[in-house]
């Protein structure tokens, strides 16, 4: 705090470009993921500025994502990624372990994904938030074990707007999101202590 501010290019290279998300590893190192609307692919970039250079390169090609994406950095700064496929309507998940993008779709049942948000525990596990638009419910993901598994949190009402993830002591998982249904709308919030 009250230092000055310093401001840089990441990249001039996106056709009508935006930024979705960022996050920093245990080293310091920036991570940030930006979306290009160019020609009408909607690819997801990734940047990071590893070694104080920014290096960018594509999570998605060809692959119609619109909405923004959501971004967690694991212990081993390890970069992990949820995101609706504007297509499908599935929701995708990518990492870049080994230095490679992998992605796949993780929830295929219902139209989903959207508002996506995604936080990595103390093992590396991915655990992904999101809005169930085919229900109208708040959805949960992890692929604990090394499998995906899903399932509904909340189911009354129109759930799931706005939702985000955060992993605390035990690696409990607490969820925020807002309930639309009814005037005011209200704030809910979750977590899987039992």
């Amino acid at each position: 705090t009250g230092g000055s501010w310093n401001c840089e290019i990441v990249t001039g290279a996106l056709d009508q470009k935006g930024s979705d998300a960022i996050a920093i590893d245990s080293n310091n190192v920036v991570h940030v993921i930006a979306h290009e609307i160019g020609g009408g692919n909607y690819d997801k970039i990734y940047c990071n500025n590893t070694g104080g250079t920014w290096n960018c390169e594509p999570i998605t090609v060809n692959e119609k994502v619109i909405l923004t994406a959501s971004l967690a950095i694991d212990s081993l700064g390890i970069a992990h990624v949820a995101y609706e496929n504007s297509t499908t309507d599935y929701l995708r998940y990518c990492n870049n372990t080994g230095g490679t993008w992998n992605c796949i779709t993780v929830d295929s049942t219902v139209v989903a994904g959207s508002y996506s948000t995604i936080a990595t525990d103390s093992n590396n596990v991915a655990h992904i938030t999101y809005f169930d638009a085919t229900n109208k419910d708040l959805r949960y993901c992890n692929n604990t074990g090394g499998t995906w598994n899903c399932e509904a949190i909340e189911t009354t009402g129109y759930l799931g707007q706005y939702p985000s993830i955060a992993i605390g002591e035990n690696d409990v998982v607490h969820i925020s999101h807002m309930k639309l249904d009814g005037l005011p709308p209200t704030l809910r919030y979750c977590n899987n202590t039992g």
